[in-house]
């Protein structure tokens, strides 16, 4: 199987309107599709002969406990586990597809390493609200 070209940054570049914009204590507004089947798509393609669906349920529990790690980490205001924990999240969320988490997380990660605190709770919350509509998005997944 030939290696692919990782594509995740080209994707949420692509999916990804606006960023941080300004400083307040309300994350900026998250818009655009929870999911894009197309991605999904080309990653069966790029992965031909591995189970997608096995590949779906690795990253359902990734988002789980990921996300689960964030709230734990934006509790504690964890600067350092949200940036590791977003950072990880964006890549993996925009292999399969998962748009908007995966542009929650950059902007997780952007207010982290930009030490923009006041905004990591409710980027959080974004996130915790995006991850169950994610998972069920892609547990309807059938891909020919």
């Amino acid at each position: 199987m030939p290696i692919q070209r990782d594509n995740s940054d080209d994707r949420l570049a692509a999916a990804d309107q606006s960023g941080l914009e300004g400083s307040g204590t309300r994350a900026p507004e998250i818009d655009g599709e929870i999911f894009n089947l197309e991605v999904l798509r080309t990653l069966a393609r790029d992965t031909e002969g591995v189970p997608l669906q096995q590949m779906i349920d690795v990253f359902i529990t990734e988002l789980r406990d990921r996300t689960r790690r964030l709230i734990e980490a934006a509790t504690t205001m964890d600067v350092e586990t949200i940036c590791r924990e977003s950072h990880a999240l964006q890549s993996s969320a925009a292999t399969f597809g998962a748009i908007r988490a995966a542009k929650i997380a950059r902007m997780l990660n952007q207010a982290g390493r930009q030490n923009e605190q006041c905004l990591l709770p409710a980027l959080v919350e974004e996130l915790r609200s995006c991850a169950e509509p994610t998972i069920v998005a892609l547990r309807g997944v059938e891909i020919a």
